[in-house]
This record gives structure tokens, C-alpha cells and sequence, in this order.
């Protein structure tokens, strides 16, 4: 049997390529009980960009993820695209 449609939060985060940039995006997941369904971190040109993927989050706490991602030092940019099943 297939599951049922779920909603899906993907956030693209790009920040300073410094260590620290890694465990302050994951850290803010981790404090709302959240584990990423998919993750992709790149490293290029000076920069660290990583691709995300949150199963079963409301469109309000994407939101605020997304915001309380683009307050953390060393991230410089966050999109949010959020899809609703149905």
C-alpha cells in the first residue's frame, strides 16, 4: 500500500564555508524534533550550500525555520519551497 501524500518543506541554505555553518543548520532541526528525509551539503568557491528536505512540517513552522536560518551567523542566504499534498 503507498503511503498517503505528506507535506514537504525543501530549503536551499548557503553560507560562509566554515565549519560551524554545518552543525548551526542541522542544530536548528534537531531543536524542533525534526531529522531531515534528504540532505546535500556542496562546498565550492569560498561557499557552503546545502539542500534540505523536512517531511511533515506545517507551512507556519517552515516559515519559521526558515527565518530563525537566515538569523544564524555565517548563513548569508534561505529559500523556502513548501508543497501541500493535495
Amino acid at each position: 500500500m503507498m503511503e498517503p501524500p505528506r507535506p514537504v518543506a525543501r530549503y536551499r541554505v548557503q553560507g560562509v564555508d566554515d565549519p560551524e555553518l554545518i552543525p548551526r543548520v542541522f542544530g536548528q532541526f534537531a531543536r524542533r524534533g525534526l531529522v531531515p528525509a534528504f540532505a546535500l551539503i556542496r562546498r565550492s568557491a569560498g561557499l557552503i550550500r546545502i539542500q534540505i528536505e523536512a517531511i511533515d512540517v506545517d507551512a507556519y513552522g517552515a516559515r519559521i525555520l526558515a527565518e530563525t536560518l537566515r538569523a544564524q551567523f555565517l548563513i548569508e542566504e534561505v529559500t523556502l519551497d513548501f508543497e501541500t499534498p493535495g
